[in-house]
């Protein structure tokens, strides 16, 4: 079965399992093209090249990885995203949250089933084995470390990307996703991040 987990934000990255081995990702970061901020996205699928893409608006990056389901040929998947927080500033995390919406609902609606929002505390215990209040730069670390070795042909599509940070979060969001669906660990997908 697929996998499909999703680092939200400005900049962020969608990677896709086909059960514990990586098989495509996305990475996006904003950028500027004729004084307009837009996003540059990379997509990397098996051993091929990457393909960049200057996407305006989320919602292209979101058709852009329907163009890559389809090239896949996936049609069915779980889908989970890691939610956000109100931090310092609430108006950036209600325009992160929108832009994540804006990339969701065409998945959403091509899988026919609703994304799992996972707050990033609960899927790091579930993946990584840390407590809710491990500091932020061990967290990255974990993830950096201990990702690529759990989930095979990680490394060479983060590789490819040149974001590992963003790479192996959104692997650890879609390996919590696999973990809570097969019900590993004793947890299914109902009672996750309960």
């Amino acid at each position: 079965m697929y996998h499909i987990g999703i680092d939200p934000g400005s900049e962020g990255a969608v990677v896709i399992l086909d059960g514990k081995r990586a098989i495509a990702a996305a990475y996006w970061k904003p950028v500027y093209r004729n004084k307009r901020r837009v996003r540059k996205l990379v997509l990397v699928y098996g051993k091929g090249e990457p393909v960049v893409v200057i996407a305006t608006r989320f919602s292209e990056i979101g058709h852009r990885l329907l163009g890559l389901f389809s090239l896949l040929g996936i049609s069915e998947a779980s889908l989970a995203c890691e939610d956000f927080y109100f931090g310092k500033n609430a108006r950036t995390t209600i325009e992160l949250a929108k832009g994540a919406g804006a990339l969701i609902s065409p998945l959403e609606q091509r899988l026919q089933m609703p994304v799992q929002w996972v707050p990033a505390a609960d899927w790091r215990q579930v993946v990584l084995g840390l407590k809710r209040n491990t500091k932020r730069a061990d967290v990255k670390n974990a993830s950096l470390l201990l990702i690529p070795k759990r989930i095979r042909g990680l490394h060479e599509i983060a590789v490819k990307l040149g974001s590992p940070d963003h790479i192996t979060d959104a692997a650890g969001i879609a390996e919590w996703s696999r973990i809570t669906e097969e019900g590993i660990n004793g947890r299914t997908a109902n009672t996750a991040g309960v």
